[in-house]
């Protein structure tokens, strides 16, 4: 709904692997926007996928219910001008004709499902909204995602099919998982970085931003925080001995003892291994100590993306 050059409100909805998530705002200048409401829920669109095979019924029909709840949290706004867009599940499955076809349908909402490529351009979008210029050089980006991961650096973008849905589901085989499991898993990582990222040299020295669910909720961690606080966790830096500690406590909880270390999000707590030895393999490939989290993300990207030609156009 656009009521002047400075109410330019509008909603966003993203479909991803792992989780949807929805944000309610308005851009206010350039490079700015103002939070009205955000939410996330884990729904696992990616449940099972692999490159060419089929969405599940179970997870179609708890994805699509999700999706009306957001768009429901829109309407009460008096946001009717809201964007959907999806992301890794969309792009590989079968039958995501079927899944667009029923959002449009049933709640009357067009999915724009992403290629890989610009999908890490709209991440940077994201994160440059908020991250400290004075550092005087872009930093390189990862999100990790449940189906991908992403790396950014400038213009320079890589999206590598591997993200912590998918490879929890394809190497990850015992709870805990064993040595011989986590080995396999950092090195299949390394090798997809190695093979796939060549904007990077391997031991390359740079600031690092990392985003997404997995790197909130070692954040969350890290600063013994039970509740989500985004103005708490903006701008964290963690270093690796951190990840080491926290990634080593992780690994010798069952998925239960893991649930209750994670009360703020439980349901991450059977993914949050492959998702934080994406880091960690991620840090040993460019030869860092530290990143910095951001809670901006693709979401955030997508919505100044598009809102922002409707306030410079207004």
């Amino acid at each position: 709904m656009v009521t002047s050059r400075k109410e330019i409100r509008g909603a966003a909805i993203e479909i991803g692997t792992n989780s949807v998530k929805y944000f309610l705002g308005k851009v206010i200048e350039k490079n700015r926007i103002r939070k009205i409401g955000q939410g996330v829920e884990i729904t696992r669109l990616g449940k099972g996928l692999q490159p060419g095979g089929f969405l599940r019924e179970d997870s179609i029909e708890c994805t699509l219910s999700t999706v009306g709840k957001f768009r429901d949290i829109a309407q009460k706004e008096g946001i009717d001008d809201i964007i959907v867009f999806g992301t890794h599940a969309l792009r590989i499955s079968k039958n995501s004709d079927y899944f667009i076809e029923r959002v449009r349908k049933e709640l009357g909402l067009d999915v724009e499902v992403l290629p890989g490529d610009r999908e890490a351009h709209l991440t940077r979008v994201g994160v440059l909204l908020d991250f400290p210029s004075e550092k005087g050089r872009e930093p390189v980006i990862i999100d990790i995602g449940g189906g991908s991961t992403e790396v950014i650096m400038g213009i320079c973008t890589k999206s590598i099919p591997i993200g912590c849905v998918n490879l929890t589901e394809t190497m990850i085989h015992t709870d805990p998982p064993d040595k011989e499991s986590l080995i396999r898993l950092h090195a299949r990582i390394r090798d997809h970085f190695i093979e796939e990222i060549t904007f990077l040299n391997p031991g390359h020295k740079t600031d690092c931003v990392g985003v997404g669910g997995t790197i909130v909720t070692l954040a969350m961690l890290s600063l013994g925080i039970k509740e989500f606080c985004p103005d708490k966790i903006q701008g964290v830096e963690i270093r690796e001995e951190t990840i080491k500690e926290i990634f080593s406590i992780l690994t010798n909880m069952n998925l239960e003892e893991r649930k209750e270390l994670i009360q703020f999000n439980p349901d991450r707590a059977d993914v949050i291994i492959a998702g934080m030895a994406i880091l960690q393999a991620f840090f040993s490939f460019i030869s860092t100590y530290r990143f910095t989290v951001s809670i901006y993300n693709i979401i955030h990207g997508k919505f100044y993306d598009y809102y922002s030609r409707k306030f410079f156009e207004s």
